[in-house]
């Protein structure tokens, strides 16, 4: 996708592609189950492009798709081990847990993105198409 989209449009059509994959199991309110169809709509696909960069990034980086791997899988025990209890005790609502996660995620994905934007393991016309 980098090489037809360039490393911006090919990474948030990839997390696109992975947030709409996963479209029949949100809407029956798996990842989002006060907010179904909000979640597998729009939270889910804006945590997913953000979360694309980083993992392009690791990929790239490491020249491996391993950290992504193991990124995916911790991130998916995280998210259900650690951060659904820190809700339930603090008493965090939902949503407002689902956008601080989106904005964080949002934050370390743009990071990610200007460093491939940078990064000299692309070929020159995979950079050009930024």
């Amino acid at each position: 996708m980098i090489d037809n989209f360039g490393i911006i449009g090919g990474v948030a059509l990839l997390g696109l592609v992975w947030a709409y994959w996963h479209l029949p199991a949100n809407l029956a309110g798996y990842n989002y189950p006060h907010a179904p169809v909000l979640g597998g709509l729009v939270l889910f696909p804006a945590l997913l492009v953000a979360d694309s960069f980083v993992m392009a990034w690791l990929t790239i980086r490491a020249k491996s798709f391993w950290p992504a791997v193991l990124m995916h899988g911790s991130g998916n025990g995280i998210q259900e081990g650690i951060l659904s209890q820190i809700v339930l005790i603090e008493g965090v609502s939902p949503l407002r847990n689902d956008l601080t996660v989106i904005a964080v995620t949002w934050l370390l994905g743009v990071a990610c993105a200007s460093a491939l934007c940078r990064s000299p393991d692309l070929s020159r016309e995979q950079a050009s198409k930024i």
